[in-house]
């Protein structure tokens, strides 16, 4: 009894304090003297940490403010291409369709531009919430695709923060990825650099088991071929390309990653499509499928053979715990 009593005491104790570091969050996004851009840096900050479902309200009014501004001409244009992007992904992100103004009329990043990591890393996760047509936001996404590569290859002057960010950036654009593994990878990766925002960190919350099947059939094949066919599961997307164009695996596996962007493009113009039938919880839930599918079959069959990765994320959701440097933390 005592211990059931004890029990109920830490969960009221949990639930004040969740209660009160949300209300000092919730204080600090609507802090109307703050500048857009840190505004929205804490809000693409609770987003990767998998706490944007606890103020989801708080964000769509924010970015509804910002739109009007905008659309009015009463918003000042950003000065730079970091936060230029960033408010077109968020926004974009959020059902508008945003302004692509980080590019000349050639869809070129200017020259003075090209050193600019943060800017760079920033354009190529928005380039990846494009529309199908949207010529520019594909430049942009080949440009800062090739950019990036070549800092992480050949730059010997940056630190292992901004390469780990690069690579972990080049392996699957933020928009692919699947919110908790996503959350897990920031805590970790934000409690050892960026000590500022522990009120996030203290209220991140875990939710694990979660299920796919939309894009299972492409993304699996995308990467899984081999390994499926030593089993005598032949029969998928890339073996049948290759059995009915005469391409090599290597070929066929660029035409599926290709058929994969182009139904990203499709889901993203979902999300501002005002004459789609679906409803905008549909939509979430089709775009939360296919980043568990890209997931699941991104480095080979995550599920009918898992490898150590395979493994690692799903013990890295439930079982592990989270590794945090509080004791870097600035007092509270």
């Amino acid at each position: 009894m005592l211990v059931l009593f004890y029990g109920n005491l830490q969960d009221e104790m949990h639930r004040d304090k969740a209660k009160k570091l949300e209300e000092e969050i919730r204080c600090m996004i609507e802090n109307e003297d703050g500048r857009v851009i840190n505004i929205l840096e804490m809000i693409d900050d609770i987003q990767r940490l998998g706490l944007g479902h606890r103020f989801e309200n708080d964000i769509q009014r924010i970015l509804d403010e910002i739109q009007y501004l905008k659309q009015k001409g009463h918003c000042k244009s950003q000065k730079s291409l970091h936060a230029t992007a960033l408010t077109f992904r968020l926004l974009r992100q959020h059902g508008y369709e945003g302004l692509k103004d980080f590019m000349d009329h050639k869809g070129d990043i200017l020259a003075k531009l090209e050193k600019d990591i943060k800017g760079i890393l920033s354009l190529y996760e928005a380039s990846h919430l494009a529309f199908e047509g949207e010529d520019l936001l594909q430049k942009a996404m080949v440009q800062t695709s090739i950019h990036l590569k070549n800092i992480y290859n050949k730059s010997e002057s940056e630190s292992l923060e901004i390469k780990e960010s690069i690579s972990h950036a080049l392996e699957l654009p933020l928009h692919q990825r699947m919110v908790m593994l996503e959350a897990r990878w920031a805590i970790e990766t934000y409690s050892k650099e960026r000590m500022q925002i522990s009120s996030y960190l203290n209220l991140q919350s875990w939710i694990s088991t979660w299920c796919s099947q939309y894009f299972k059939e492409i993304s699996r094949t995308c990467q899984g071929t081999l390994a499926e066919i030593v089993r005598g599961e032949t029969v998928n997307s890339i073996s049948c390309y290759m059995n009915e164009t005469g391409v090599s695996e290597e070929q066929a596996r660029e035409h599926i990653s290709k058929l994969i962007g182009k139904a990203w493009k499709k889901i993203n113009e979902q999300k501002i499509d005002e004459k789609t039938p679906f409803a905008k919880p549909f939509v979430e839930a089709a775009i939360n499928l296919a980043r568990i599918a890209q997931c699941t079959y991104q480095h080979g069959d995550g599920h009918g053979a898992p490898d150590c990765r395979s493994k690692h994320r799903v013990l890295s959701l439930i079982i592990e715990p989270i590794s945090i440097n509080v004791d870097k933390w600035p007092n509270q």
